[in-house]
């Protein structure tokens, strides 16, 4: 019998499609970088919380103010339990993640604020990082978890 609710596989896959929304939005060109950034937050998050909820952590916990869409946390918890090992995680890595963190967590990508500054990292960058953090995670699940 499958497994029902929230799954390490069922969120790596919703992070796969938000990847892909955001290659999609980067590859139109379109001249606003906001929704792609949104959409690689989404991704990061998302592959986060399935590597965390494959190595022990609960939905509520992943869901509580705690985590949350806290990126930063989500690493942090990540990194404790091995995640830079599987990825090769670098200071430059957790570097992205802090600054898309600033405007990510706060909702600034959704509602948008006319005349702010964003903090936006490097876009060529970003898309490696989640390239690698969905290439691992794919790997851990399959090859620890059998998932």
């Amino acid at each position: 019998m499958a497994r029902q609710g929230t799954t390490p596989r069922g969120l790596l896959t919703h992070a796969v499609a938000f990847s892909a929304a955001a290659e999609a939005v980067h590859s139109s060109k379109l001249g606003d970088p906001l929704p792609k950034y949104f959409l690689w937050g989404r991704t990061i998050e998302l592959a986060l919380k399935s590597f965390l909820l494959a190595e022990g952590q609960t939905v509520s916990e992943l869901r509580s103010k705690a985590f949350g869409h806290d990126l930063n946390a989500l690493l942090r918890d990540a990194k404790a339990r091995g995640v830079s090992e599987l990825i090769g995680l670098n200071a430059i890595h957790s570097g992205i993640v802090q600054v898309l963190n600033l405007d990510y967590m706060s909702k600034r990508f959704e509602y948008r604020e006319t005349g702010a500054t964003y903090h936006l990292p490097d876009v060529t960058l970003t898309r490696q990082l989640v390239k690698r953090l969905l290439r691992g995670v794919e790997f851990h699940l399959k090859n620890h978890h059998s998932i």
